[in-house]
């Protein structure tokens, strides 16, 4: 059969998937390598159009010299006047994935496209990952004969003044390697240590193949893992986890336990598709371990998935970013987090907040706002939830989604509750004096700061400071508090009754231990969330709904409804004895200053009878 000669224009820069080699004067890479192959194949003469380093792609397409351009697009945006496009592979360039693809040019045989992708089809991902690995390692290597002669003969020379010593040498390298190996070994699980993959890691991975590689970090709570399992489960699992590793790592990977929770695994992982199979995977592997205590403890374990970039010289930068994302993973209920440049992006923007937390709070940054509690009959606003916001100097206005993390993070969050307590009981200090006496707020503290033991000498501190009615005041402890003192909680609770503070509950979840203790009227008033309104059209959810309502009514609880968005939601819950609802439908949360304005403009038409 006749040869058919293609001309290709290729990208002389995209090292190492394609690249002009000077030494060589050749194009080099993974698509030159993969269209040798087809050319060997079939009946088409491939042959690159050499220009040197200069990309002249776009000059030849338009000018019609050549049959075939290679280019990669995140949505095809490299088009090249082509009448089809040939999908080759897909690779992660700065966290996003990006298409390989050949562009067909109308010059070139009609079943030129139809024929590269039956043969692209047929060829494996490891194949190709081969062929990246071969293409990112491959030199070139030019010897100057004379040099070469002299360089042997003083080796001739070292090695015969050498010989005396051999067997010295040869002793004490076999000592260092079985130190080495030694101190390289995690002793618990057999794998490597952090020394073992950092020492190999500079082995393995140079700047020429850098790119080629994804790293992998499992990371395990071993917080939450010893508070519910024991020891024994634990180092079991820990090395369930080491062997499924193992298995699952190739030979041209690097594994190690670098950490109490944590492993981690570099490989070669040139697609975002295979990572994720790969990791899906493994990570079902290491949860099929089936002696834990509760079953939600396979949950808490979690992975980061990061692809190296050229510019990541940093290992320890590396290994900390990956590692957060692990966690982030675990915080956020996900089974993994892809560590993209816009996820590090944010991390390191809220890394940069939570150095500056602490002097928000010194400089008095964060403002108390309110969002009003109306009462279901009349609608009328009788109270308020206390919130916060950061007035930051360069951010602007902060919701508590983007700080309170970080506090709990810094060990800052007791600080904002005991600084927040000051500013409600200032306001409601201030409201009085004005006349308002039938105004209470409401204030949440964090499971951290209820259950110290310093918890009431504390508020009673800040509680003298300031002349208010003390029924006015609401504690809350929300629903997602982990309670690990359950008994000093349940102590807190009763030394706060004891100052006139009223106190109240979401229902139920993980605060279900205190409200059996009701028996003792530790609550005064019980709250739905949202999560509960949202299912009030549903037969289930209303059933649900009412029977809380009514269970604390009948422990003499005032029944409390927030987030209500619609005015159906209102009805729903007025009509099953709801007393005080909250929500976006009623009010929207407003600063302090505006809320006083409100309630005193409120306050003079109630003087002069005009409500």
């Amino acid at each position: 059969m006749e040869e058919i000669i293609i001309y290709v224009a290729g990208d002389p820069n995209a090292y190492p998937v394609e690249y002009y080699d000077f030494r060589t004067e050749t194009f080099q890479g993974m698509i030159p390598k993969l269209l040798e192959e087809f050319s060997a194949q079939t009946s088409y003469d491939i042959r690159y159009f050499s220009e040197g380093k200069k990309d002249v792609r776009e000059q030849l397409a338009d000018n019609l010299q050549v049959d075939m351009v290679s280019g990669k697009g995140k949505s095809g945006e490299e088009k090249y006047g082509s009448t089809e496009e040939v999908f080759l592979f897909e690779m992660m360039e700065e966290g996003e994935p990006v298409s390989f693809k050949l562009f067909v040019l109308e010059t070139a045989p009609e079943t030129l496209a139809e024929d590269l992708r039956g043969f692209v089809s047929g060829t494996t991902e490891a194949s190709r990952t081969g062929q990246l690995v071969e293409a990112a390692n491959k030199q070139s290597v030019h010897v100057n004969k004379n040099l070469f002669s002299s360089v042997l003969g003083l080796i001739f020379l070292v090695l015969a003044l050498g010989c005396g010593m051999a067997f010295m040498v040869c002793r004490y390298r076999k000592y260092l390697r079985a130190a080495k190996e030694k101190g390289e070994t995690d002793s618990l699980t057999g794998i490597g240590n952090i020394e073992y993959f950092m020492h190999n890691y500079k082995t393995m991975v140079h700047d020429r193949n850098r790119i080629l590689y994804g790293m992998f970090y499992f990371y395990i709570d071993m917080e939450y893992m010893y508070r519910v399992e024991g020891n024994e489960k634990i180092t079991e699992f820990l090395r369930h986890t080491a062997a499924v590793l193992v298995n699952a790592a190739s030979d041209t990977s690097i594994l190690a336990r670098i950490s109490d929770g944590g492993f981690v695994v570099l490989r070669l992982s040139p697609g975002v598709r295979e990572a994720k199979e790969w990791l899906d995977v493994t990570l079902k592997a290491i949860r099929d371990f089936s002696d834990f205590s509760l079953e939600g403890s396979l949950s808490h374990i979690t992975a980061g998935i990061y692809k190296l970039k050229p510019e990541d010289h940093e290992l320890e930068q590396v290994i900390l970013q990956v590692s957060q994302g692990a966690q982030a993973a675990c915080r956020e209920g996900e089974d993994y987090k892809i560590c993209t440049e816009e996820w590090i992006l944010a991390l390191m923007e809220e890394q940069g907040l939570q150095g500056e937390v602490e002097a928000g709070l010194e400089r008095e940054e964060f403002h108390l706002y309110l969002q009003f509690y109306v009462d279901s009959g009349a609608r009328q606003i009788i109270g308020g939830q206390a919130l916060s916001r950061w007035e930051h100097p360069a951010k602007g206005f902060l919701s508590p989604g983007r700080f309170v993390p970080l506090m709990e993070k810094e060990g800052l969050i007791s600080r904002l509750d005991y600084y927040l307590l000051n500013k409600i009981c200032a306001f409601l200090e201030q409201i009085e004096q004005l006349g308002i006496e039938r105004f209470f707020v409401s204030c949440n503290f964090s499971g951290e700061t209820f259950e110290k033991e310093d918890f009431p000498e504390r508020c009673k501190k800040i509680l003298e400071t300031y002349q208010f009615s003390r029924e006015q005041l609401i504690f809350e402890i929300a629903r997602s508090v982990k309670l690990k003192h359950t008994d000093m909680m349940i102590q807190n609770i009763k030394a706060v009754k004891r100052m006139g503070v009223q106190m109240a509950m979401e229902a139920f979840g993980e605060n279900l231990p205190l409200f059996l203790e009701q028996k003792e009227n530790l609550f005064d008033v019980l709250l739905l969330d949202r999560y509960l309104l949202d299912r009030l059209e549903t037969e289930r959810g209303r059933a649900v709904a009412e029977g809380m309502i009514q269970t604390g009514r009948s422990l003499g609880m005032t029944v409390c409804a927030k987030g209500v968005e619609t005015n159906e939601q209102a009805k729903i819950l007025e009509e099953m004895g709801c007393q005080i609802l909250q929500g976006f439908h009623f009010h929207y949360p407003a600063p302090e200053w505006e809320i006083k304005r409100v309630l005193i403009t409120l306050h003079d038409n109630q003087e002069r009878g005009e409500i």
